[in-house]
């Protein structure tokens, strides 16, 4: 059995260090606790042990790329119910789509919505969730 968290724990997984960084402050700042990964095989070994209440992903990653993540933690019976967003640069309706079918709770793309704007839907999904910051 698992302890309670006082603070829903997001999972970064960007490569761009900057994004990631500015993510995570954004979502510390509002109570959340956020680890940051470059490393998506990394990030999925760390979800096994830790589950996470939400993870955010880029689709364009060395190794293993966002959408193989989101399904292999779709397809994992610990991890499947975790909600994954995509984000990325990538508006392309194929990627869209098969992050849909994936189970993907979200996929946004980076340069259509400001960063604010991104946060605020995430901390939205984690509210529906019942996942918000206890103070």
């Amino acid at each position: 059995m698992s302890a309670i968290r006082l603070k829903p724990l997001i999972y970064i997984v960007e490569d761009e260090s900057l994004i990631a960084q500015m993510y995570s402050e954004k979502f510390t700042a509002d109570g959340y606790e956020c680890k940051v990964f470059s490393d998506s095989k990394k990030a999925l070994q760390e979800a096994k042990k830790n589950i996470p209440d939400l993870v955010v992903t880029d689709i364009i990653l060395s190794g293993l790329d966002g959408l193989a993540l989101l399904e292999t933690l779709k397809s994992d019976e610990h991890t499947k119910s975790i909600p994954v967003i995509l984000l990325s640069n990538l508006g392309i309706d194929e990627y869209q789509k098969r992050g849909v079918e994936l189970g993907a709770s979200a996929y946004i793309v980076k340069s259509e919505v400001l960063p604010a704007d991104v946060v605020d839907h995430i901390k939205n999904i984690l509210r529906q969730n019942g996942k918000t910051p206890i103070s």
